[in-house]
Formats: C-alpha cells, sequence, structure tokens
C-alpha cells in the first residue's frame, strides 16, 4: 500500500543495495523526449513528484484483513512535475511537449496486527510479502496521461525504468466506526460517497473513512538511458516511497474502476469493492499520494572494514589453497 513528506529514491552505487550505508542527496538528468545526449535533457533535477493516485488493495475487504492473511496491491498515478533542488523551481511538467509519464506498480502484504481502538478507529499493520506473485514497478513513458477514472492508460508494454519490490511496511486505520446498537464493539461504518473530488462520478459507491501511510523500497532492475542518462553510475539502483499517504474518501484523485494486474495489461482488474468500500467489498481501494526524489547510498566505514576484511579472507584462503 502506497504525504508528501518527501519519498526517497536511493542509487546504490558499487557495493549494491543491500550494503549499510548513509544517504546524500543526489541530482540526476532526465530526458522527456527519450533522446539523451540531444536538447531535450534536463539536468540537475532533485524530485520526482507523482500526482495523487489510486491503489486497490485485492482481497483487502474488512472480512479478510485478519493476521497472516495476503494481500495483492496495484498501485497507478500520472507523474505531476520534475523539480529542482530548492523545491519550488519546476524543471518539467507532465505532458510538456507531448511527454507523458505514468508510475504502475503491484506487490504482496501480509496482515501483521488488526487492532480495535475503539471510538479512535479500527487499525491494521501490514509486511512484505515475498512469496507473492504479484511483484513489479514500472515507470512508462506515454502519448498521453492516464485516466484515473477509467483506471486506463498507466501500463505499458516497454517501461523506462522497471524494478521489483524488495520491503514494504504500511498501516490504515479506518476513522468513521460505530457501536452496534450503541454497545459492543465497535464496527466500520459508512462516512460518504467514494469520490469527493468534485463531481461524484462512482454514485452511488460509498466509502468508510480512513487513512495511512507506507513506506515501499523497490530494487530497480533496469533503467532506459535514452530517459536516465546518468542514473546507471555502477552497482544497484534502490526507489523509496517513504511515509506516502492512503486515504479514503478520495478528495484529489477520482477513484479508478480498473487496475492492471501486471503493469503491461490495461485495466484488465475491476476495483471490485462492493457498494461500500471497506465495509461489503472483496478488495479495499485508497487515495494514494507521495513524491520522491534520488539519494546516493555511501557505504559506512565499519561496512567498509568488513568489505576488507572479508577479502583479506578470501585471499588468505585462495594462497593456503595455492600452497595445498
Amino acid at each position: 500500500m502506497f504525504k508528501k513528506k518527501g519519498a526517497a529514491i536511493a542509487v546504490a552505487l558499487a557495493l549494491g543495495a543491500g550494503m549499510v550505508g548513509t544517504a546524500q542527496a543526489d541530482l540526476f538528468t532526465f530526458d522527456p523526449t527519450g533522446t539523451a545526449g540531444a536538447t531535450g535533457d534536463i539536468a540537475n533535477v532533485n524530485t520526482v513528484d507523482p500526482l495523487p493516485g489510486n491503489v486497490l488493495a485485492l482481497g483487502g475487504g474488512p472480512a479478510n484483513v485478519t493476521v497472516g492473511a495476503q494481500i495483492t496491491d496495484l498501485f497507478q498515478a500520472n507523474l505531476g512535475t520534475l523539480v529542482a533542488q530548492d523545491g519550488s523551481t519546476i524543471l518539467f511538467a507532465n505532458g510538456t511537449g507531448g511527454n507523458f509519464f505514468t508510475f504502475v506498480a503491484g506487490f504482496g502484504e501480509t496482515v501483521t496486527s488488526v487492532t480495535n481502538n475503539g471510538a479512535a478507529g479500527i487499525q491494521a499493520t501490514f509486511a512484505f510479502d515475498p512469496t507473492s506473485a504479484t511483484n513489479f514497478f514500472y515507470i512508462c513513458a506515454q502519448t498521453a496521461g492516464g485516466n484515473n477514472l477509467a483506471g486506463t492508460g498507466f501500463a505499458c508494454a516497454n517501461p523506462i525504468l522497471s524494478g521489483h519490490a524488495t520491503s514494504v511496511t504500511s498501516s490504515q486505520t479506518v476513522t468513521s466506526v460505530a457501536q452496534t446498537g450503541g454497545v459492543g464493539p465497535f464496527l466500520p461504518v459508512a462516512a460518504g460517497a467514494l469520490d469527493q473530488n468534485g463531481t461524484d462520478n462512482r454514485s452511488p459507491t460509498q466509502t468508510v473513512a480512513s487513512n495511512g501511510s507506507a513506506d515501499l523500497t523497490v530494487f530497480i532492475d533496469s533503467v532506459n538511458a535514452n530517459y536516465f542518462p546518468d542514473l546507471f553510475t555502477g552497482g544497484g539502483l534502490v526507489f523509496s516511497f517513504t511515509n506516502t499517504s492512503l486515504i479514503t474518501p478520495f478528495k484529489q484523485a477520482d477513484p479508478s474502476f480498473l487496475f492492471s494486474s501486471d503493469g503491461h495489461l490495461n485495466g484488465n482488474v475491476a476495483d471490485n469493492i462492493g457498494a461500500t468500500n471497506g465495509l461489503n467489498g472483496i478488495n479495499f481501494q485508497f487515495q494514494a499520494d507521495a513524491n520522491t526524489s534520488f539519494v546516493r547510498v555511501v557505504p559506512e566505514p565499519a561496512t567498509i572494514a568488513l568489505l576488507g576484511l572479508g577479502l583479506m579472507g578470501l585471499g588468505a584462503f585462495a594462497r593456503r589453497r595455492r600452497n595445498t
């Protein structure tokens, strides 16, 4: 499950993504035309800011959220802007020059706890499920933006950046709760229309009110150098959506009818949230919002020392084998 408090994309150079280290802010070059080295290059980009989008939790309906339950999340959003280091200068706005970009992802989670806090709400926490058959993250170049309401136009056959999730922690609290007949346990109740982003395009679908956040880390498997000419300077890449807000009802984007099951197929999964999202559907749908920036990961001195000792040990072992 995916606040705009700044998510980080970490670039783990030379020593790989598993290396313990400290993060240092890094700038990168992006060419929205896909012709790196030509006049389209935009240098010194600091922040990638997606627009509010959608997450569909498959199997995330309330009857299924019990400890140990497995849930699959599907995420989709349009790029908003690329921002400079000062945090205010927009270097590129999605759609400029007819160049559009979307984000699409899918990964598994396991329910780790469910807590009834009475009038304060019912909270569930989740952790990454490495056994899930669904695990992808793509940035796609498009000829038009994805349609949030329809849920189409986000997936693509040839992503300009691809990766897979390596860790996820998230939580969600349903805040619209009531006691049945004024006694007994607190239960979720409907809070109003699902779509409160201007015109209600999803009427008569209702929703519970909820809020949450997520921290997702994605290992980047490949990038298209025509769009990211200086991103691969060695080693692996890590992309982290940190403290990403998850809310219902939808206030800044339309809730999608459809999602992509694998990031390539276009809107082949129906939302299936029932008459009231979070009450009687098989799935649960959220508005998701985040922003990201690239960070260079530098190994800690102690980690470098351990690596050196390990290499020395391998050298000594090799010498003993030769002597033998």
